[in-house]
């Protein structure tokens, strides 16, 4: 649906800026170093990108953008988080996945041979077809009830994979490794899990949450229903329902989180890898606290892999501190992270309360709209996180996100390289549940006219 591009093929400062991938701190080169890569590396992915995927094009010849020659030149060019659940829901609701197929080779960079959509009743089945193509689709579970859909190259998977495993590990199969997640989800996240237990975990002694899978289709009813709920349109049997599945839902994960308890304890005497968001940690502190131990129960070259935010939960504001301190691990081995989907990893805290991004990952900070990047380069300075990863090879890179953050450019305490994410909030929770994000109507009228309702 889109030209071939054949075996992909990365300029100079592409492959050096992922070669940071393999370096024990890829975070710590200043940005001054690493900016002449930026600029190739964002032009050469543009011309890369500029003939597959047709929304760019638009975009590009809107803003008359035929290089990049500086960073203020890729503003114009970025996509809305929103582009990628840009698709009608009809296509959804009406089984149209031969549509919802070629609604994703609008935004893909490589050809989407045409798969056997025979017999897809619905979204999960159609990402497994589409992974037989070597289309590595996953899904973002959306609380609006829609879900973004994006598109990995094979070597997409493959470097993130490699970014995603921690550092300073040893890839012998020597660890247990206990995943605070489903066996298998349709996140990106979920297939970095199966990797880190393919490369680290011990047999025998890899634990999951849930022993099962997390489908798409099912999170999104959820979803969809909850939104139903919150505009009036959901019936009182309906409301009823959900709140009654809701509950026995958080119960039940809230019962399999305390059952592993006693098996994530029975491993502290010795290295082990804890993958789990920031709630779930901290539920794992307080029933070993419950238990009778204290600080520095964990053997100290055990590793944690840890973020996600509070997630609606009621913490105190220094959990992570807590956490860090009851499990004895220092920030080299609690690897406590800020990103987003549509990027191949995400920033790390490597300094108290600081968010470093690797070099291949460019942090943006655009004004509240989107349209204008912010050009101070001292103090701290707040605005709209915008990113752009030189590493993806199966779509366009660049992304505006629906944060408000705010960034240090003076260098950390201990001397880290500026610039960090210091400060971290969703512009939806800010404006009552309205984002005021530009581009994201203009990227919406495009797709409407390349796919049609």
């Amino acid at each position: 649906m889109n030209g071939s591009t054949g075996e992909p093929k990365v300029s100079d400062s592409i492959a050096t800026l992922m070669a940071f991938v393999d370096h024990d701190d890829p975070y710590a080169t200043p940005p001054d170093e690493l900016a002449p890569l930026w600029i190739d590396a964002i032009n050469a992915r543009f011309h890369e990108c500029r003939a597959n995927v047709r929304i760019l094009d638009q975009l590009a010849e809107r803003a008359g953008i035929d290089e990049v020659r500086r960073l203020d030149d890729v503003v114009p060019l970025l996509f809305a988080h929103t582009a990628y659940k840009s698709y009608p829901e009809s296509f959804i609701d009406k089984n149209q996945w031969d549509r919802m197929t070629f609604w994703l080779s609008t935004l893909s960079k490589h050809t989407i041979p045409d798969p056997d959509l025979d017999g897809v009743g619905d979204a999960d089945e159609w990402m497994a077809r589409l992974h037989g193509t070597g289309n590595h689709v996953f899904a973002t579970s959306g609380t609006s009830g829609k879900n973004s859909f994006l598109n990995q190259s094979p070597a997409d998977v493959e470097f993130s994979d490699r970014a995603l495993l921690p550092k300073g590990v040893p890839q012998d199969n020597s660890m247990p490794v206990i995943v605070l997640a489903p066996r298998k989800a349709p996140n990106r996240a979920s297939h970095a899990f199966e990797n880190m237990v393919a490369k680290l975990g011990r047999p025998g002694a890899v634990h999951y949450l849930i022993d099962g899978e997390v489908r798409i289709t099912d999170l999104s009813a959820m979803a969809r229903l909850r939104r139903r709920i919150g505009d009036g349109t959901a019936t009182p049997s309906e409301i009823a329902t959900f709140e009654q599945a809701a509950s026995t839902r958080a119960q039940a994960t809230s019962d399999l989180l305390d059952g592993l308890v006693d098996t994530i304890l029975s491993y502290r005497h010795e290295p082990c890898v804890l993958v789990g968001l920031t709630p779930q940690l901290f539920q794992i502190v307080e029933a070993a606290r419950a238990r009778g131990l204290g600080p520095g129960s964990f053997h100290r070259e055990s590793f944690v892999i840890s973020g996600g935010g509070a997630k609606g939960f009621d913490l105190p504001a220094d959990h992570v501190e807590q956490t860090m301190e009851f499990l004895g691990l220092s920030l080299d081995r609690f690897a406590q992270g800020y990103g987003m989907q549509e990027a191949s990893a995400g920033a790390r805290m490597n300094e108290w309360g600081r968010y470093e991004f690797p070099a291949w990952m460019i942090p943006l900070l655009l004004d509240d709209t989107g349209e204008r990047l912010l050009t101070e380069r001292s103090g701290r300075v707040t605005g709209r996180m915008a990113l752009f990863d030189v590493s993806v090879d199966g779509r366009w890179g660049g992304i505006i996100s629906g944060d408000r953050v705010t960034v240090d450019y003076e260098p950390g305490p201990l001397g880290r390289p500026a610039p960090a994410v210091v400060d971290i909030a969703r512009y939806s929770e800010l404006e009552g549940g309205s984002d005021k994000l530009t581009c994201a109507g203009t990227i919406d009228s495009f797709v409407r006219g390349a796919v049609g309702e």
